[in-house]
This record gives structure tokens, C-alpha cells and sequence, in this order.
């Protein structure tokens, strides 16, 4: 018979509750209502319990979990070794005294019942603030991140921890937002300031909690610290939003200058201002991005066993993106951003948000035979109205079909007027055969991850693919940009050699498909940065842009382009779009980079540094930006951060730091060469008799 009692009674005759205590911010934790550990030995199986306890008692297939923790191995083996870790789990727990988990056949679940979770606090109203501890006597909030020491358990949990953080920081957010809400603005400064610094360690660029601190310290009567508050929201929402504080805020701060703090608590009371989540920076603060609607197109779900197949969902996904891509409107959000919602775990108005989406597109695939279903929704992102919904049905090899059909009816049903011409532009010559797709889809996520050894395992599917099927441009596209990223990430041993493939590679595909925009697009950043040939690169870039004026590759790579010809504002507005088109794009550090060129083109240093400074952040070794970044930082007299960068730039390549003149960007005029050289020799990075 199963031990089930979760409650005792004490001698009093109160019962007492003996719920386990598991803890999931910073690290994992699970202890007795006496405080005994009971984590499991093995780190695989302590992120077992994790996912368990995050599933908030919700059974989980087995199928799920052991695909995530063992991504790597058979699915038999995997299976195996959570058996091997439920074992493990299972005996750590037995001290509590009661069954924890119900294993069944096909899924697992940790009994809502049996635990406590830290983090559902964030699920319960917030208490009334008073003057005493954290906002009420005995609060202790959770501040950490979620499982710090759960990261590298398999590439599959790492994307998991990503969503579960990404989702616990709004939970957090929101909660920390009512807290603030219910402030009385003459309550206790004190207790406001711990408020608003709260909010604030969630969300740097929330304007508002910034205002109560501010107002906070101003009202303790430290004007100089509600001053330093300014300066520190200003520099924050330069940094993560692109933008400056709100008149509002403004005239706050403006008030207590005049006042002394007197009259500080008349002013910024309003209704909180609207929340841009910093992992959005990239994205302008405004209510809509675009003039024309605005769609993303999520992840769609595989619904079948077989695990191959999956690389199916997201080559579905970029298809229909790449056709939308090809009209000018609706706007479509590149895939590159809307991949990070493989899960969907977060609520659709959170993900829109996230992506600046007005609508959202979701599906599944589910395979039998030869046979496809797909089955298909368009979705308001505002109040989550589904305004059209279908099944399609095909073979595999009818597969390409049904994904330009699902495209065209997401296109005329937010902009009516596309044209079938239009549409039919767009549209690219599907591959002969599935196994070499399959082979390509498994390469972009590889090369997804940006480390050298899985970059390495791309170019070897790639090849293998292309054994397979040579008639199918994308592919012939994808070796050539394989190329170009081991170029610019110099990873390379001879970039010449390099060079000359991803040449070959481009007009591979562009033979088989004379109107692909990416490969036009990559031959003209090719043109122009490797070769200088500026006119031919323009002329690449716009048949690239006729035919797909949505497509952030193709736009990215014109930025650089028109920055080096002195089009600076024109390659300005380019990249604030692309940033636009792709919020969260695992390469945004590229098109940060861009905008920084763009930006040292247009004289702005400040600006330039900002955003190479930005694109260091997203990838520290990204050797062209360091050396940019650096001549901005010693052209504005930064030299402390400057010299971190250029130890940064000798640990990576120490070669890079002694560079001759001729080797930097190509600039067309003479003067932006020479300042870009003089600076560089102001930092050391060219020696003098160079």
C-alpha cells in the first residue's frame, strides 16, 4: 500500500504541513518542513526533479523529458537513463515520509499535493505594503535567476531554462507591477523605494518604478541621490530601449531641482507607463513598428514519434516566412526571432509583444505514412480572437504546396489587396529530396548555436546534403553562407579559399534560382566589403530587395554596404528595421555591429560605441566589432573601456592587435578611412610606422 499522508498532526493536536520545499531560483533546492536536503546526487537527475517541479503538477510524457536531458542520444538510451535518474530522485525523497511521484507507462508527475514551490509566491496577490521588512513583515522575495546551476545539462535543457526563466521574469515582473500599483504615494518613502528598486532589479527599463524611487528619495530629502536616479534610468533606457526619459519623467525630476523635493510627490503618479522587456532592446518604443500589420509565425508543433521529423516544424515555419517575406505586406517577424518560442510556454500576448507582432500564427504537423496534416491558426496577438483556422492534407512531396497555399491565406487575410503575382514571385523551387531538407534544417540549428565544433558538424551536413540533392538552390545558399559566417567569425584558414566557395556556392544557386534574395544579397555584401566594387553591390541589392523587401538577410546585409558608400542615414533606418523584423535574432550581435558602422559613417562616435558596445554584449569575440568599438571609445576619450576591449581583442587573437593600414573597413571616402586608421593607431591596434 502506497504511503500518501502529506499531513501530521503534532502533539497540540494542529496539523502541520510536511510538503516538500523546493526551491528553483538560483539553485536547485528541495528540503523537509524540517530543513533536510534531499537533492538527488546526480546533476541530471536534480534537473529530472526541476522540470517535474516546474510542470506545477501536471504530468509530463516521459517521451519529453528524457528527449531533453539525453537530446543526444538513441531514443531507447535516453529512455534508459531516466529510468536510471527517476531511481535516483525517487530514493532522495523517500526521507519525506510519503509518495512524491506517480510514475505511469507514458508520463511522470510530482503531486501538487507533496511540495511547495518558491516560486509560486509570484502566483498570489501581492500583501499590503507597510513600512517594515521587504514592503510587509517576513516577505523574502526571490531575486536570483532560475536554476543557475542547472545550465550545460544538454543543449535541449539549456533552451528550456531559457523559456522557464524568460517566464518566471514575467511572472516577477507582474507581480512586483501590482505591488507598485497598490502603492499609496504618501506612504513611507522607504517602503516605496524598496518597491520600486524590486521592480527594478526585474525590469531595468520599467520608467515608472524608476519615478517612485526618485520621487522616494527625494521626499528622505537626498536630492542628490533622487538626481543620481535620473542619471541612472536615463543611461538605462538610452541603453536597453534606444530611448530617453518620458516628458513625465522629465518634469519630475525638473520639479525637484526647482523644489528641493517639496513638491516631488504631485508629479509622476500616473498610470505606470507601458513595459518594454529589456530582452526586446533592440526594438523602437513605440506602439507599432510598422505602417502595415504585422504577423510572426510560431514554431509549429510536431505531433508524431519520430524525432528526425521535427526538423520539419521549423523548416515549415521558415517557408512560410520566407514567402511572406517576398510581399510587402503584411509584415512578417523573421523566423530567426519567432524559433525561441519553440515551447510556447509563455502566453501569446507576452510572445506578440516580445516580437512586436499584431498576429500570431500557430500549427502542429502530425505524419503517417507518406501522408502530412497540417493544421493551422491566425490569431489577433490583442484579445487572442482566432480569425481563421484550417487543416491541410498532403503527401510529403505536397508538402511545399500546402506551406505557399497556408501563406497566401495569411497574406490575403490581413491585407486583402496581395496580388497572386505577388505571391507566385515570392514562391522558391521546393527540393527534390526530403532526406537532403532534412540535412540542411538540422545545419541552421547547428550553426544556430555559434560555437566552433557544432559550425564545424554544419559544413559536413551541408556537403553531405548537397551529395544528396544538387537541385536545390537553398541549400547551395546555405553552404555559401556557412562560408561567409566562417569568414566573419574567423574561423577560417585560408578566408580566400573561403571566399572563392562561397562564391561558387552563391552562383551555384543563383543558376538554379536567378531570383533567390538571400544569395543576391550575400554576393553583394561580398562585393562590397571583400572586392569594393560599390556599384555592383547596390544593383545586387536591389533586385535582392524587389523581390523580398521583408527579408532581414537581405536587408541586414545591405546596411554595411550603404554605410561604407557614405548612405548613412539610409543605412540607419535599414538596420532599425531589420531590428524590428528580428527582436530576439541569435544573430543580432551582426546587425548591432552594422548599425555601429553605420553610425561611425554618419560621425556619431557615441552612438557607434553604444551599439558596438551592444554587440559585444550578445558576442564578446566578434573580433571587427571589438576593433570598431575600440576606435569609437578612444576617439570619445573612454580609454579604461577601451583597454578592456583590447585585452579582450589580444586574448581572442593577439595577431589582430598589431594590424597594418589598408586593412580596415572600405570606406569609399578617403577621410573616414584615414580618422578610422588614426584612431586605431590612438589605441595601438596599428603601429605608428605601419
Amino acid at each position: 500500500m502506497p504511503l500518501k499522508a502529506v499531513d501530521s498532526v503534532n502533539p497540540t493536536g494542529q496539523k502541520s504541513d510536511r510538503r516538500l520545499r523546493i526551491g528553483v531560483f538560483g539553485s536547485l533546492s528541495c528540503e523537509t518542513c524540517d530543513g533536510d536536503a534531499l537533492l538527488p546526487r546526480r546533476r541530471k537527475s536534480r534537473g529530472l526533479l526541476a522540470y517535474l517541479a516546474l510542470a506545477r503538477g501536471r504530468p509530463v510524457p516521459r517521451s519529453r523529458i528524457a528527449g531533453l536531458l539525453w537530446d543526444a542520444n538513441a531514443e531507447d538510451q535516453a529512455r534508459t537513463s531516466l529510468r536510471q535518474a527517476l531511481v535516483d530522485v525517487t530514493a532522495s525523497l523517500l526521507p519525506a515520509g510519503f509518495a512524491t511521484i506517480e510514475a505511469r507507462r507514458d508520463d511522470l508527475v510530482l503531486r501538487p499535493d507533496a511540495y511547495v514551490l518558491d516560486l509560486s509566491v509570484f502566483d498570489e496577490k501581492p500583501p499590503a505594503e507597510s513600512g517594515a521588512g521587504d514592503g510587509s513583515p517576513g516577505l523574502r522575495l526571490p531575486t536570483a535567476a532560475l536554476l543557475e546551476d542547472l545550465d550545460g545539462l544538454s543543449e535541449s535543457f539549456d533552451h528550456f531554462l531559457a523559456e522557464e526563466r524568460v517566464r518566471a521574469d514575467h511572472l516577477r515582473l507582474r507581480w512586483h507591477e501590482a505591488r507598485l500599483k497598490a502603492l499609496d504615494p504618501q506612504s513611507d518613502p522607504e517602503a516605496r523605494l524598496r518597491v520600486a528598486r524590486a521592480l527594478l532589479a526585474v525590469d531595468l527599463a520599467h520608467e515608472q518604478a524608476w519615478r517612485v524611487a526618485i520621487r522616494a528619495q527625494a521626499d528622505l530629502g537626498d536630492v542628490g541621490q533622487a538626481l543620481q536616479q535620473f542619471r541612472e534610468c536615463e543611461a538605462a533606457l538610452a541603453r536597453l530601449l534606444d530611448a530617453s526619459p518620458s516628458a513625465e519623467t522629465k518634469a519630475l525630476i525638473a520639479q525637484i531641482q526647482k523644489t528641493g523635493g517639496a513638491a516631488a510627490s504631485r508629479i509622476g503618479s500616473s498610470t505606470p507607463s507601458r513595459v518594454y522587456p529589456a530582452v526586446s532592446s533592440a526594438r523602437e518604443a513605440t506602439a507599432s513598428a510598422f505602417d502595415a500589420p504585422s504577423v510572426a509565425v510560431l514554431p509549429f508543433r510536431w505531433l508524431g514519434p519520430e524525432k528526425e521529423e521535427v526538423w520539419l516544424c521549423e523548416g515549415v515555419t521558415d517557408d512560410i516566412v520566407c514567402v511572406l517575406a517576398g510581399i510587402r505586406e503584411p509584415i512578417v517577424i523573421s523566423s530567426n526571432s519567432s524559433r525561441q518560442f519553440k515551447d510556447q510556454t509563455e502566453p501569446r500576448g507576452v510572445i506578440a509583444e516580445r516580437l512586436g507582432a499584431d498576429y500570431l500564427v500557430t500549427g502542429s504537423i502530425r505524419m503517417a505514412d507518406d501522408r502530412v496534416r497540417i493544421a493551422v491558426a491566425l490569431e489577433e496577438a490583442k484579445g487572442g480572437a482566432t480569425l481563421w483556422a484550417e487543416s491541410y492534407g498532403a503527401t510529403k512531396s505536397g508538402l511545399f504546396d500546402a506551406q505557399t497555399e497556408i501563406a497566401a491565406r495569411i497574406a490575403h487575410a490581413l491585407t486583402p489587396r496581395v496580388q497572386a503575382a505577388e505571391l507566385r514571385h515570392s514562391m522558391r523551387k521546393p527540393p527534390e529530396d526530403l532526406s537532403a531538407y532534412h540535412l540542411m534544417l538540422r545545419a541552421r540549428e547547428l550553426m544556430f548555436r555559434l560555437d566552433r565544433v557544432s559550425f564545424d558538424q554544419a559544413g559536413q551536413l551541408l556537403n553531405r546534403a548537397l551529395e544528396i540533392d544538387q537541385g536545390y538552390a537553398n541549400l547551395h545558399f546555405m553552404l555559401a553562407f556557412w562560408h561567409s559566417m566562417r569568414i566573419f567569425e574567423d574561423w577560417t584558414h585560408d578566408w580566400k579559399e573561403d571566399q572563392r566557395l562561397m562564391d561558387r556556392a552563391a552562383n551555384a544557386a543563383l543558376r538554379l534560382d536567378p531570383d533567390h534574395a538571400r544569395t543576391l544579397a550575400m554576393l553583394g555584401h561580398s562585393a562590397a566589403t571583400a572586392n569594393r566594387r560599390f556599384d555592383e553591390a547596390r544593383e545586387l541589392f536591389d533586385r535582392a530587395l524587389s523581390i523580398a523587401p521583408n527579408d532581414v538577410d537581405a536587408l541586414s546585409w545591405s546596411v554595411p554596404t550603404l554605410a561604407y558608400a557614405g548612405e548613412h542615414q539610409e543605412a540607419i533606418d535599414r538596420s532599425k528595421k531589420v531590428m524590428n523584423l528580428s527582436p530576439l535574432d541569435p544573430f543580432r550581435f551582426r546587425h548591432q555591429h552594422f548599425l555601429s558602422i553605420a553610425y561611425f559613417s554618419a560621425g556619431d562616435l557615441e552612438q557607434s560605441a553604444r551599439w558596438g558596445l551592444t554587440a559585444t554584449s550578445h558576442n564578446p569575440n566578434y573580433k571587427s566589432n571589438l576593433r570598431l568599438t575600440i576606435a569609437c571609445l578612444t576617439g570619445l576619450g573612454r580609454t579604461d573601456e577601451a583597454d578592456r576591449l583590447k585585452d579582450q581583442l589580444r586574448r581572442i587573437h593577439p595577431t589582430l592587435v598589431a594590424k597594418r593600414r589598408g586593412d580596415g573597413p572600405p570606406f569609399q571616402q578617403i577621410e573616414k578611412r584615414r580618422q578610422f586608421e588614426s584612431l586605431l593607431e590612438a589605441a595601438g591596434l596599428i603601429a605608428p610606422d605601419a
